[in-house]
This record gives C-alpha cells, sequence and structure tokens, in this order.
C-alpha cells in the first residue's frame, strides 16, 4: 500500500482517499443550518424514497423540516465545498483545469458523501463473519465482498463460495439445484445459543485458556472429516454436500485480541465460518471433485422432488448418553426430517464397505451425521481406486495458519494498555506466533 501511494498509482483505492479526499473540504450537512440543509434536500426525495408501494423503506430524515442533526439513526453526510466539472465545452482540456475559478465552475456539481449503517450495508467481514445483521435484527440491503482469502489467479473462488453459502450467488444454472445425488454431511459439533452466542458442544475442543490451540483441535477434526466424505461420496459417484464448518479463531492479517479482530467485535465464538477462513478453496477446486455449499439444501431453487428423496444414514448403534461427553455429539434434534427410511451401516464398516452398501439406496439425498460417519474405520484397503483421490485429499485439504493473539502476548497487552511504543518490536519480548501447516493424514 505505501509504494502505490508512494508512486500515485490511481488504480489502488488509498491513492483516491489521499488525493481526492483528505486535502478537499467538505460541509457537514448533519450540523449544517437548516436553511443550508434546504439547499440539498428536496422534499420530492421524501415521496421517492418512502412512496413506494412495492418495496417500503425505513422512514429517513429527507425533508428539511425533519433533517434533525441529533437523531442517533442519522450517518454523517458531506458535501464538497468546490464544485467538480462544469466548465465551458468550448475550452481545452488543460484550461479546464488551469482556469477554472475557486470553488469550481458554476455549472458544475458538489458531491454528497455519506456512511450507511453497517448492518444493513456491510462488508465482508461484518455480513459472512460476524452476522451484524443478525445481532442489530435488520434486513442487509448490500455486502461489499472484502475481508476474505479465497480468491486465486484465474477466478474469484472465496466470493463465489461466500455467496452461495448466503444464497446471494444467482448466476448457476437451475440444473445445478435439481439433477444428480448427495452424499450430505451434517455436524452438531456446536450450537447457536443467539445471533452473537454460540458454544462447543464437544469437551475435547474446550480451552477457555488458549483459544488458538482450541481452533486448531476444531480444524483439524474437520479436515478428517471432510477427507473421508469425499472419499466416500466419490466412491457412490455423489456430490459430497458440505457441513457447517465452524471456527474459533478469525481470520486477520494483524494481532488477534483473544482470537477475534477486537475486543469490542460483536459476534459469536466459536462461528460458523466461510470455506476459506480454514481452506485453500483454489486448491479444492482445481484438485477435488465438486462440492456442494452446507447451505445448499436451504436454497428456494432445490427441486421438491429432490427434499422428498431423503434418507438418513445410520452406522451402528447411536451413542449412549453417558458416551456423549468424549464422542463426537449424536445429531441435533431439531434437524430436517428424512422422507425415506433410514439405511444403516454396520459399525467399523470401511469405506469401501460403507460404499457397497449404499449403493443400493434409490434415495438421491443420503444424509451422514460425522457422529455416525466417525464410527466408519478410516482405512481404503479395500478401495485402492480411492487411492488416487486419497493422495489428492492430503494436499488439497491442507492449509496453513499464522495466528499472532493476545492470550499468547502478555507483554504487548501490558505495554498497549500502558501507551507505549514500539510493543511489537521489542528486543526481549519478542511477538509469539502460532504457525505450521494443517493437513489430515492420508488413510491407509
Amino acid at each position: 500500500m505505501s509504494e502505490a501511494i508512494r508512486q500515485r498509482n490511481p488504480n489502488h483505492d488509498q491513492f483516491w482517499l489521499n488525493e481526492v479526499l483528505k486535502p478537499r473540504t467538505f460541509l457537514d450537512l448533519k450540523a449544517a443550518p437548516a436553511g443550508v440543509r434546504r439547499s440539498w434536500v428536496a422534499e420530492a426525495l421524501a415521496a421517492r424514497r418512502n412512496g413506494s408501494a412495492t418495496r417500503p423503506l425505513p422512514p429517513l430524515p429527507v425533508e428539511s423540516a425533519s433533517f434533525d442533526a441529533s437523531a442517533p439513526r442519522l450517518r454523517a453526510v458531506y458535501r464538497f465545498e468546490r464544485r467538480f466539472g462544469g466548465a465551458p465545452a468550448e475550452l481545452p482540456e488543460a484550461q479546464k483545469w488551469s482556469e477554472r475559478p475557486k470553488g469550481g465552475w458554476a455549472g458544475g456539481v458538489r458531491p454528497v458523501l455519506g456512511t450507511f449503517p453497517i448492518a444493513r450495508v456491510s462488508n465482508g467481514h461484518t455480513f459472512f463473519i460476524q452476522k451484524l445483521h443478525d445481532i442489530v435484527g435488520v434486513p442487509p440491503v448490500c455486502v461489499h465482498t472484502t475481508y476474505q482469502y479465497g480468491d486465486g489467479d484465474k477466478y474469484a473462488y472465496g466470493k463465489r463460495e461466500r455467496l452461495r453459502d448466503a444464497g446471494l450467488w444467482l448466476v448457476d444454472p437451475a440444473s445445478r439445484y435439481t439433477s444428480g445425488s448427495y452424499l450430505q454431511l451434517t455436524s452438531s459439533l456446536a450450537r447457536q445459543l443467539s445471533p452473537n452466542k454460540a458454544e462447543l458442544l464437544l469437551p475435547a475442543l474446550r480451552d477457555e485458556a488458549h483459544c488458538v490451540m482450541a481452533h486448531l483441535k476444531l480444524n483439524a477434526l474437520q479436515r478428517q472429516w471432510l477427507q473421508v466424505g469425499f472419499l466416500l461420496a466419490h466412491a457412490l459417484g455423489r456430490t459430497l454436500v458440505l457441513p457447517p464448518l465452524w471456527c474459533v479463531v478469525d481470520r486477520f492479517w494483524t494481532i488477534l485480541d483473544h482470537c477475534l479482530i477486537g475486543s469490542k467485535v460483536e459476534m459469536s465464538r466459536p462461528f460458523v465460518c466461510p470455506l476459506d477462513h480454514s481452506f485453500d478453496v483454489p486448491a479444492m477446486t482445481a484438485q477435488l471433485p465438486e462440492w456442494r455449499e452446507h447451505t445448499f439444501f436451504a436454497s428456494q431453487r432445490i427441486a421438491p422432488q429432490l427434499a422428498a428423496s431423503t434418507a438418513p444414514v445410520r452406522v451402528g448403534a447411536a451413542v449412549a448418553p453417558d458416551a456423549a461427553s468424549s464422542a463426537v455429539p449424536a445429531p441435533a434434534a431439531s434437524a430436517p426430517a428424512a422422507a425415506l427410511p433410514a439405511v444403516t451401516l454396520p459399525e467399523g464398516a470401511t469405506i469401501g464397505e460403507a460404499a457397497r452398501l449404499l449403493r443400493g439406496s434409490d434415495a438421491r439425498v443420503l444424509r451422514l451425521d460425522v457422529s455416525d460417519l466417525a464410527r466408519l474405520c478410516r482405512c481404503l484397503a479395500d478401495a485402492p481406486e480411492l487411492q488416487p483421490l486419497n493422495r489428492k485429499l492430503q494436499g488439497a485439504l491442507s492449509q496453513p495458519y499464522h495466528y499472532c493473539d493476545t492470550t499468547d502476548n502478555p507483554y504487548f497487552v501490558a505495554c498497549k494498555a500502558e501507551r507505549r511504543s514500539g510493543c511489537r518490536k521489542h528486543p526481549v519480548h519478542l511477538m509469539n506466533v502460532s504457525r505450521g501447516v494443517q493437513r489430515p493424514p492420508m488413510l491407509p
């Protein structure tokens, strides 16, 4: 960024902030006298804004009389003091700039800048990670797919995956939602208690003193689920539907505060995170069979006959209540009811055996919870045809990680609290970082 600013690169957004906005003077319309506001706020805007019968919009202080500067819901609104454009057409381009009067040409325009409520007009973090619109309880208007890590050189895979998760990617053909057969993984690994509160249900994954460690254990487990899921789906000739993936640590490019990007960030922890938070989406796209997002069956485009042809898969006996504290949690009672009878597999069945038994099912959707998946044997000795995919999965499901958190850096926390400088570059108290690569082991 600093290099782009130094070179005055017009393709960098920071250049526009520095060269167009920062040197200018603005009129604060929120605090300006009523007469000044009246020259800008047209009463006709109120009719256009609030008179729509097809799409009612929230009331805004658009008329001069109701433009209350003290209203908390009124966002910041600024107007450029100088005008842009409007130079006489007959003037050469050079003179339009060199001879412009102070304040701009009389026929120019004075753009207005305003800030929107971030829960309604969201960036990629407040929408996909925090889900601030659910916490505040307002319908979102639009989202900018920023704060994501899954785009490649050839395509914006991460943006597409996030928009598919949210049901906002509408360019896929109808056949994506009406044809094919599927293996759907479900998971009750965590429970959402409220829009800004959730809890892990597996005690072995909880680590209140070290959230990074909890996250790494959680991620390792989910990687192995996807590994077996891809193998079994491939053996069946079905498309894998991913389970919701949970994270304890937010992903960010600087130090985290107890695994979140700030102490005042409103969000639950753990949280259902986008695929690009923990996986290399371009690598998965290039090397693995096609998959579907965890919200796939919630789409309004799903064919009714597809949802009606769903059979649950059970492996062995259900987990006993006294063993639930150490095993993978059983399927949630709130999971959608399956339309067809359950298919039962013997506990300890290999992936090859499971595939041979499940091939006889006519259900277009086989629903397998990870609590049942955990009772299968993670072995491929009787399915050598799966070895090529087995080798690909270890690399495609791997991901480097780099977490720097306040829980590992007490000196940094104390230094910042005392408002001292150089907190990150102390010659003795170096910053502690959790760094490595997570990958699932190949199946034997």
